[in-house]
């Protein structure tokens, strides 16, 4: 009987703890959905670990982190899940990865409901557009799941710029590099006219000396002829 119970008890741990991995397993976060927020998909991880280390099985801190970005398939957190991978502690950390990328959503979050309101007060109605019905351009901040959005030559947060793609920031840093070159251009074109308007200026003193310096000539030579009349 004691051994029916012993192996009763240790088959229930090893279904418990197939449980436990089929969970970490299966989990997938693919973008917040009212179902399955990126906060339900943390608390599902945490607990399937705390079963785990419960049955005298814990998973380390970087198999944790593994397994965690390994379900994360929005792509808006790509280059954040990139940025772990090369962080030594938040790669090692499982609470400090699931708390920065956490942070990276919100940050986009807002970003998203800031642009709709821009949206809302800028874009025409259907009424206002000749081509009633026709989807209007909205202006998404930019990030790899919104690749149309209008990129500037301008900075960003560390937030925003860690959910860019490759191409994106490639694209960015091209924009920065024109705008300087503009901007020497433009400088260099006001520092030639300040060169040439001293110049003319220069001209028309000596011009104007030199006109004075004749007319007191002629000046001279009429008294000298008035002088000699007299006589």
């Amino acid at each position: 009987m004691d051994l029916k119970r012993q192996a009763e008890g240790q088959a229930n741990i090893r279904q418990r703890k197939s449980e436990a991995y089929s969970s970490i397993q299966t989990a997938k976060y693919r973008g917040s959905q009212k179902n399955f927020t990126f906060d339900a998909y943390i608390s599902r991880h945490h607990k399937a670990h705390a079963d785990l280390a419960h049955l005298l099985e814990p998973v380390s801190e970087g198999k944790k982190v593994e397994d965690f970005l390994l379900g994360i398939l929005d792509s808006r957190l790509q280059n954040a899940k990139n940025n772990i991978v090369g962080d030594t502690i938040r790669s090692g950390n499982f609470e400090a990865c699931q708390q920065y990328l956490k942070t990276i959503l919100i940050s986009l979050r807002q970003s998203d409901r800031r642009d709709r309101t821009v949206s809302g007060v800028t874009t025409p109605s259907n009424g206002d557009n000749p081509r009633k019905g026709a989807p209007t351009t909205r202006g998404d901040y930019p990030s790899k799941d919104a690749p149309n959005a209008k990129l500037k030559a301008s900075t960003y947060s560390s937030d925003v710029w860690a959910t860019l793609s490759k191409s994106q920031i490639e694209k960015i840093q091209k924009l920065r590099k024109a705008k300087a070159r503009e901007k020497r251009k433009v400088s260099a074109a006001q520092s030639k006219l300040i060169v040439v308007d001293s110049d003319e200026s220069d001209e028309e003193a000596a011009t104007g000396d030199a006109g004075d310096q004749f007319g007191r000539g002629k000046k001279k030579k009429a008294g000298k002829r008035g002088r000699k009349e007299d006589v």
